[in-house]
């Protein structure tokens, strides 16, 4: 399958983008809990990926529905993590904004692969409920 712009753009928007909202919305409510709430909000979402690839896997194929898991699971961690590191920029000293930035940039590769998974799981559903074109 040719895979072109529009299946990584159907992960950003409007799945990544949603999925990135509901992950900073959830952050923000758990801020005074004693946990790293960006890394639990993440793999709280995680499995929204397959929701983008089943989606995108309807019309487009299993391959599409990979790369759009992995762009919308990627696309909320940026999210997430940017608003971690603006809140945290804004309310604590300035260490602790560094760490929420360098620990979104190391995990955005294990998310990416994560993403991709889930969004597979998507289009492997999508192919089971829907004929897809080959």
């Amino acid at each position: 399958m040719d895979l072109t712009w529009a299946a990584w753009s159907r992960g950003i928007y409007p799945h990544g983008a949603v999925c990135g909202f509901l992950m900073a919305v959830w952050a923000f409510w758990a801020r005074n809990w004693d946990v790293p709430a960006p890394l639990i909000a993440i793999f709280l979402f995680l499995p929204y990926g397959i929701v983008s690839g089943l989606m995108t896997a309807r019309r487009h194929g299993v391959d599409a529905g990979m790369l759009a898991g992995s762009a919308t699971v990627m696309t909320g961690h940026v999210v997430v993590f940017s608003a971690a590191v603006l809140y945290t920029a804004l309310r604590d000293p300035w260490p602790d904004a560094v760490f929420w930035a360098v620990a979104g940039a190391l995990l955005i590769g294990l998310i990416g692969i994560l993403g991709c998974f889930f969004g597979w799981f998507g289009g492997l559903l999508a192919r089971a409920v829907w004929s897809v074109p080959s």
